[in-house]
């Protein structure tokens, strides 16, 4: 729901291509070892992936913080409920919340007023920032959405690994990181299902 619908439409597109099949927006009955209940329909299935999205933890509404209608804590511009306690990342209701880059940013953001606080000046306020999206689909394959420019096939899967190698970057130092890099490698060994399944 949070990608436009064009980016949408070309990553079901590009999915339909690598053979998968898509049950959207129907509801989930049950799942046993052999076949998931799709709206009381059996799916048989080796592979299942559910997402479902994510709830905010139950002690934010048993302690009454203020709770807006997406379910997440009401925070004003320091991302702060109440003088003293800040909510960030996927609890706090911020746009691009949910994401890991909304949340490492949140993280700076406070770390950063703390200090500033701590220190007597003047906070800046919290500007929320439009993370990149890159969505990889099969082999050097990607949709990148950046801002209003999108990008789409092997350009959007070069701009993926450029940004694996400023992810490694994060963690390691440059020498490291490249060599992480640099062996890393979209190609997977197919399980034995897979490759009986494919041969046939």
């Amino acid at each position: 729901p949070r990608m436009p619908r064009d980016i949408s439409r070309k990553i079901a597109r590009r999915l339909r291509k690598l053979g998968v099949k898509l049950y959207l927006n129907k509801t989930v009955n049950g799942q046993t070892a052999e076949e998931l209940m799709i709206e009381s329909k059996p799916l048989r299935s080796h592979t299942v992936v559910w997402t479902a999205g994510v709830t905010n933890h139950p002690f934010f509404k048993n302690n009454k913080f203020s709770i807006t209608a997406s379910g997440k804590v009401s925070v004003n511009q320091f991302l702060q409920t109440e003088p003293d306690i800040y909510v960030l990342g996927d609890n706090a209701d911020t746009p691009y919340s949910g994401l890991a880059q909304t949340a490492l940013r949140d993280g700076e953001f406070v770390a950063q007023h703390l200090k500033t606080v701590s220190q007597g000046k003047l906070p800046e306020v919290y500007k929320p920032k439009q993370p990149v999206y890159v969505i990889p689909v099969g082999e050097r394959w990607a949709a990148v959405q950046w801002g209003k420019l999108r990008i789409y096939g092997l350009v959007g899967w070069v701009l993926r690994r450029l940004a694996d190698l400023i992810g490694f970057h994060d963690l390691e130092p440059w020498n490291e990181a490249l060599g992480q890099w640099m062996t890393a490698d979209d190609s997977q060994e197919n399980c034995a299902y897979c490759l009986v399944a494919s041969s046939k």
